[in-house]
């Protein structure tokens, strides 16, 4: 991730226990801008509920979509997570911006409009495909961000709720 571009916590409404959108520095349409040029349009919407545990900030909804161009339009990739998915959509999908191999789609429709499911998608596994898979140049060697994003996914995994379609 560029340096000059990062991410945000934005209260939405309900001060200190209110929901929190992560995203961008300008909200949720504005992307973070990443070392290859690219973008990625972060937005992870946020409520804090009273657990056993105590107070705990739980994902309502977030999205992930790699992008060539600030606005959105020329995107490559998106993953979406709903915690309460409708029947239509799978609450995990992924979503590709492709051209589909010959008569596999009926009525010519685009892949892009193609809901695959998946499970939940961690932050740390969208940097690390960027990295690995789109050669975006990280910030810092291996040796740094690798463990990093081990250890943090790990923790992701530990409390994440999978979703299950209704």
């Amino acid at each position: 991730m560029n340096w000059q571009s990062f991410p945000k916590l934005i209260s939405l409404e309900g001060g200190r226990r209110g929901p929190r959108l992560m995203s961008g520095p300008g909200g949720a349409s504005d992307p973070l801008l990443l070392n290859d040029g690219r973008y990625l349009r972060l937005s992870i919407n946020l409520v804090l509920e009273n657990t056993t545990d105590g107070y705990r900030l739980k994902v309502v909804k977030s999205a992930f979509q790699y992008q060539i161009d600030k606005a959105g339009d020329q995107w490559i990739f998106r993953y979406d997570y709903l915690r309460h998915a409708g029947a239509q959509i799978p609450p995990g999908h992924l979503q590709l911006r492709a051209d589909p191999v010959e008569n596999c789609l009926e009525g010519g429709q685009t892949l892009e409009r193609i809901h695959f499911p998946t499970s939940r998608v961690s932050l740390e596994s969208i940097i690390r495909m960027l990295i690995r898979d789109f050669h975006v140049p990280p910030n810092a060697s291996m040796d740094i961000w690798h463990p990093i994003l081990k250890d943090s996914e790990h923790a992701f995994f530990e409390i994440a709720r999978k979703a299950v379609e209704e």
